[in-house]
């Protein structure tokens, strides 16, 4: 009699034990597929927006952005190096990791219908992941109205001829201007610390005039891939 209630109890704790495997499983599928669902909604809503310049403009760059941008550089500003770059160099650690995976699992002949759809749904999932992390922080200012919109200015058709004359008169400012600088103080501009310096200055000097320029706290620091990104033609961001 005992044997047999300790096989019952026994069997029931099996039981038990196996529902909460099911239960674990069951809501780690519904957290997976929540995210999912989330990361779609979050895309579709930014891409949505990015449609409408003014809404941007008046809610997102002058309104929910200020908050994340102060709450980005009170977290990180102190730090000397940019965490982005971080951040985009660990996207491309896994993509150069993937992709030798994927290789090395080709001469292994491993590659399989399954292990296809896998690869697949984790690139599709890590591209919504970047694409809703990127424009949701910051890149929806590129759908804003612009500094015509808020300086008021009126955007007028031009023709090749006016760049020419535009340019022409910025170079002859430009040679006037050089010549009253020595070669010693044009090369502290090649100085990283003083270009710093001297765009605060000019920062709280136009905010004066501009106060949608002025911010705080303030964070000026170098990319870890200024040489990288003046090679390839982005030079900030």
């Amino acid at each position: 009699m005992e044997v047999k209630q300790y096989l019952q109890k026994k069997g029931n704790k099996i039981i038990t034990q196996k529902r909460g495997m099911k239960v674990q499983r069951l809501f780690g599928r519904i957290m997976k597929a929540w995210s999912w669902i989330l990361l779609i909604i979050a895309a579709i809503l930014i891409k949505f927006a990015s449609t409408q310049p003014i809404w941007v403009e008046e809610n997102y760059s002058n309104g929910l952005y200020p908050v994340i941008s102060k709450i980005q550089r009170s977290i990180f500003g102190w730090i000397p190096f940019s965490i982005g770059d971080l951040f985009y160099a660990f996207l491309v650690f896994i993509i150069l990791f993937k992709t030798g995976q994927f290789i090395k699992y080709i001469f292994k002949k491993k590659v399989n219908r399954q292990y296809l759809l896998s690869g697949l749904k984790q690139l599709l999932f890590l591209f919504l992941f970047v694409y809703v992390f990127f424009y949701g922080l910051w890149g929806l200012n590129y759908s804003r109205k612009g500094i015509s919109y808020q300086l008021t200015l009126e955007v007028k058709k031009y023709s090749t001829a006016d760049i020419d004359t535009v340019a022409g008169i910025i170079q002859q400012r430009l040679n006037f201007y050089a010549a009253n600088i020595d070669l010693k103080q044009r090369d502290s501009f090649n100085k990283k610390r003083i270009l710093f310096e001297k765009a605060t200055e000019s920062y709280l000097y136009a905010d004066n005039i501009y106060p949608f320029l002025s911010y705080d706290p303030q964070s000026i620091k170098p990319s870890l891939f200024s040489y990288l990104g003046n090679y390839f033609g982005f030079q900030g961001y």
